[in-house]
């Protein structure tokens, strides 16, 4: 907003302060109106900065759509949730392990697409491996790195392996009407089985 702060003020900013305004407008505002006057640069990086700006304007960011994840149990159904949530605000890129962007065009989104979904990262994974990956990408905000060793956790670890075992062992061993089902319908149990034979 213009005003300096003072020594006062630098001490008392948060990291929810920070990505409050990483996610807000006033970050665009500080971004393209500090530093020394501009001068005449080549076309390609006056296109990087118009093809942001476009991005910016055209793509409806909330960060509250998505939800947090809290339980390693529901990776699979807060996996689904998050790559919808994260497709819809036109974040494929990121969640992209193998995406390199090319170009100073789409270095800029990039970099702000990254920028954006750390900061739903910080607030969201809530697990204790997704605070250490949050944690170790506090100095480059690397969302795409975070997401590619959360899958990994989830998918190739130990941990995916006994869980995998698990879904096997209730897949191939559970008998209904024999053992006592949970559920309140023999739907919900088709419906569950179902759905263990795609986590599996």
């Amino acid at each position: 907003n213009g005003i300096s702060l003072t020594p006062t003020d630098w001490m008392q900013i948060t990291v929810d302060t920070i990505n409050d305004f990483i996610l807000s407008s006033d970050r665009d505002f500080y971004v393209n109106n500090s530093g020394a006057p501009r001068q005449a640069t080549p076309s390609t990086p006056q296109r990087s900065s118009s093809m942001l700006t476009e991005y910016r304007k055209t793509i409806r960011r909330d960060p509250a759509q998505f939800k947090p994840f809290s339980d390693k149990r529901h990776w699979a159904t807060w996996h689904l949730q998050f790559v919808a949530t994260a497709r819809a605000q036109d974040l494929q890129d990121v969640l992209d392990p193998l995406y390199v962007p090319r170009t100073p065009d789409e270095r800029a989104v990039f970099l702000a697409k990254q920028e954006y979904l750390y900061a739903v990262f910080v607030q969201n994974l809530l697990t204790d491996e997704g605070k250490t990956y949050v944690r170790a990408h506090s100095r480059d905000s690397n969302a795409q790195a975070i997401f590619r060793e959360l899958t990994d956790h989830h998918t190739k670890s130990t941990h995916s392996q006994l869980t995998a075992s698990s879904i096997m062992q209730f897949l191939t061993s559970f008998k209904l009407g024999v053992q006592p089902w949970k559920g309140k319908t023999t739907v919900s149990f088709i419906a569950y089985f179902v759905e263990q034979m795609r986590l599996y």
